[in-house]
């Protein structure tokens, strides 16, 4: 393999990386787990790291290439994790005993190695998740709130609502397919998360869900129709907590189709940038 700037291909390498090339990487501890990273040219003066989470599709080059351009832009460092079906089929719910490995201890071992490599600070990161990653995204920053500066929810198809009466990953109920996992509500009703849906769809147009995808049959098959009812519900637990609600959803100029047409099409990566670190620099 080669190295390429901003291209789908990268070098598997286990020396430094090289700034301004998206580098593919594999976890030293375990060749099997792989990952790719960009380092900018100039980094902010203050630690910034995103780790970008693919869909089902397992895009992670596409992650890397089509948002290195917004990490270049705002001095960020990016990372994009790569969670193999083989593996990890169960990673948007963290991994659950009998359905894969465990996707967020995963994560705390590519952030650890990869932010040694880079020199960053790895207590405190973004989080950007598009489909499957968005669910991911928001059950971990709801797990590891302390770890988690913001986290952007793009085009989830499902949510873990803030019901401590519900097993997850319907609700924060601790399951016993993910030991050791505990929700505090109190904590992760405090992390900035914005929900990104795409432009409103008209009662008159008709709605074509993926071919793959499952019945919805609680909360109806627009997505974001479920999107806003997790917000809603997120915010009226923070009413209940007594906290300040940092959960916020807005709305793309044009539909979700990909990932790809998201980012090129409705602006995707710039409000999921400007969500975490404001305005871009001049």
């Amino acid at each position: 393999m080669t190295v390429t700037r901003h291209s789908d291909t990268a070098e598997t390498t286990t020396s430094e990386p090289q700034r301004t090339i998206v580098t593919r990487r594999v976890l030293a501890s375990d060749p099997r787990l792989a990952y790719l990273v960009y380092v900018p040219e100039a980094r902010s003066t203050e630690p910034r790291l995103v780790v970008s989470i693919h869909g089902a599709n397992r895009n992670a080059d596409a992650h890397a290439r089509l948002l290195s351009a917004y990490a270049e832009m705002y001095g960020a460092m990016l990372l994009v994790p790569h969670f193999s079906a083989a593996r990890y089929g169960d990673y948007q719910r963290l991994g659950r005993i009998g359905r894969g490995k465990r996707a967020d201890l995963a994560l705390h071992r590519i952030i650890a190695e990869a932010a040694a490599l880079i020199g960053t600070p790895a207590d405190r990161f973004h989080l950007f998740g598009f489909s499957a990653g968005a669910q991911f995204v928001h059950r971990y920053a709801m797990a590891y709130p302390h770890r988690v500066a913001s986290a952007i929810i793009a085009n989830a198809g499902r949510f873990t609502l803030p019901d401590p009466k519900r097993r997850f990953p319907r609700g924060i109920r601790s399951t016993p397919k993910l030991p050791g996992l505990r929700f505090d509500p109190d904590a992760f009703l405090r992390v900035r998360m914005k929900v990104l849906l795409g432009a409103h769809v008209r009662d008159d147009e008709v709605v074509t869900l993926p071919r793959n995808s499952e019945p919805d049959r609680e909360r109806g098959a627009v997505r974001a129709e479920r999107a806003r009812e997790w917000v809603a519900a997120m915010q009226q637990a923070c009413r209940e907590h007594g906290v300040e609600s940092a959960v916020t959803c807005e709305e793309l100029p044009d539909r979700i189709r990909s990932f790809r047409s998201s980012v090129l099409r409705a602006g995707l990566a710039e409000r999921a940038f400007e969500a975490m670190f404001g305005p871009p620099p001049r």
